[in-house]
């Protein structure tokens, strides 16, 4: 009997840490993780972070003074329970920077689920450590912090260095033009560093703009961050001009200057905007969704290109405005380097020359451009000056030559790219010039002259011929007009 308690006691203790995990795992409730096919063991997936202390345990992740930091990773298991009693491995990825102590790069979490370990600091930089761990049941887990070495207190100024600017374009608007991704601020970031290149914190440096024009700095001067970085911010005026920051280390003589930032783009003006059609001509007034490409312009008082983002709202007396190139349902597009397009569209109401207006806002003023084109009709052409029936004798057994004058019924020119041709002659040869009608750069109503040469048969012996003058335009619509020979 009492070997059958003996034995119910142990498999009950089993059961429970079973349950347990033991060590420190998992409970086993909740578990997730991927199955070895091996041992067909579930392993489980914990987590670990890893954060950097100075010596007074302030979080940091810069060195510049003598005491180091200290690296903290804390291992929770699948759950978010911190886990005792497991190895973590850390290491540095560049030794010229910092290393570790103790070297070996391990320590042992405590009952918190946390080890830790000192990094001492080598040569001036910047560089990362990452902290690494594996225990039964569990998958390896991992964690990287990023840290620099600055240079150490009473470090003596060597040079101060340009590191950057923003924008990363180096340009800036004029003051009020605004945009889209545009900004009047440009800020400029200097760094102070001792012989060994390492930044020096707390130093203070004045700053001094040149320029062509009038533009603002924030302050005159700036103290180090704990990075030696310190930035000079620029605003800019009302006039376009180039801009150089120089950085001078307070009560020395080291100094550099910053790269050049231009000030450009102003609002637009009326003067320059401006608006474009691609097609003066189009065969759109019997065709629904013929398109024609209209492009607005606009540029400040300077002839700078205006801020990226303007909206432009375009109107049209026919047809159908599709706006930023045909690709958005509104009626406007948005600039890109001083213009932006949209896509007008034949449809109901249509006209035979269509009339687009755009506008634009610059501060409290409204501007505005238009622009036209022909919307050519296809069907039941006007022919001027057409001889439906010409006579050949032998008298008059030579070349005839006459004018005929084309336009579409609406009485402006047919639509550019029109096809004329004689087809189907017999007894006669036939040409005309010019063969292809071209676009007009007006709008107005306007008909286009052609030379007709009819050849009549050698010595004109008697009978009769026929030839047919064919019409085609760019949609393929076909127009004939037949002319009847006959020879006395």
């Amino acid at each position: 009997m009492a070997m059958f308690l003996r034995l119910l006691t142990g498999l009950f203790l089993s059961a429970f840490l079973a349950a347990c995990g033991g060590g420190g795992g998992s409970s086993g409730s909740n578990s997730f993780g991927s199955t070895d096919p091996g041992t067909g063991q579930t392993t489980k997936t914990g987590k670990m972070d890893v954060t950097l202390f100075d010596s007074n345990g302030s979080p940091t992740n810069v060195i510049n003074n003598a005491n180091g930091l200290i690296a903290r990773a804390r291992v929770y298991n699948n759950t978010g329970t911190p886990v005792a009693g497991v190895v973590v491995k850390f290491g540095v990825d560049d030794a010229n920077v910092a290393t570790l102590s103790p070297s070996t790069g391990s320590a042992l979490t405590d009952q918190n689920g946390v080890a830790e370990i000192a990094i001492k600091a080598g040569n001036p930089g910047a560089a990362s450590i990452t902290a690494s761990a594996t225990w039964t049941g569990f998958a390896a887990i991992s964690a990287k912090a990023t840290f620099s070495v600055g240079s150490l207190p009473g470090a003596i100024p060597f040079a101060v260095n340009f590191v950057s600017a923003s924008p990363s374009t180096k340009s800036i608007v004029i003051k009020g033009a605004g945009g889209n991704g545009r900004t009047e601020i440009a800020l400029l970031t200097f760094k102070v560093v001792d012989s060994n290149n390492g930044g020096i914190a707390n130093k203070k440096v004045n700053f001094t703009a040149k320029s062509s024009a009038p533009v603002n700095l924030a302050t005159t001067s700036g103290v180090t961050d704990s990075n030696g970085n310190v930035v000079a911010t620029v605003s800019s005026g009302t006039q376009p001009t180039s801009v150089l920051v120089s950085a001078t280390v307070d009560g020395t003589s080291i100094a550099t200057s910053s790269d050049t930032v231009s000030v450009t783009t102003g609002v637009p003006t009326q003067t320059s905007f401006s608006l474009g059609v691609e097609k003066i001509n189009v065969e759109g007034f019997d065709a629904f969704g013929i398109e024609n490409k209209l492009t607005a312009y606009l540029a400040d008082a300077n002839g700078g290109v205006v801020a990226d983002g303007v909206p432009i709202v375009f109107k049209a007396d026919s047809g159908a405005i599709v706006g930023d190139g045909g690709l958005a349902d509104t009626a406007r597009c948005l600039t890109k380097n001083g213009s932006c397009s949209v896509t007008w569209r034949s449809q109901n109401p249509q006209l035979p020359v269509v009339r687009v207006v755009a506008t634009a806002v610059s501060g409290s003023e409204n501007l505005s451009a238009n622009t036209g084109f022909t919307n050519s009709a296809s069907w039941n052409p006007t022919v001027e000056g057409w001889q439906p029936s010409v006579v050949f004798g032998s008298a008059t057994c030579g070349d005839l030559n006459y004018k005929i004058y084309l336009s579409d019924r609406n009485g402006y020119q047919l639509p550019a790219g029109t096809v004329l041709s004689f087809i189907d002659s017999t007894n006669v040869t036939a040409t005309i010039s010019p063969t292809t009608i071209t676009a007009f750069n007006t709008i107005d109503f306007k008909k286009t002259e052609h030379t007709v040469i009819l050849k009549p048969t050698d010595k004109c012996p008697k009978g009769s011929g026929v030839t047919t003058l064919q019409i085609e335009t760019p949609n393929k619509v076909k127009e004939t007009k037949v002319i009847s020979i006959t020879y006395n």
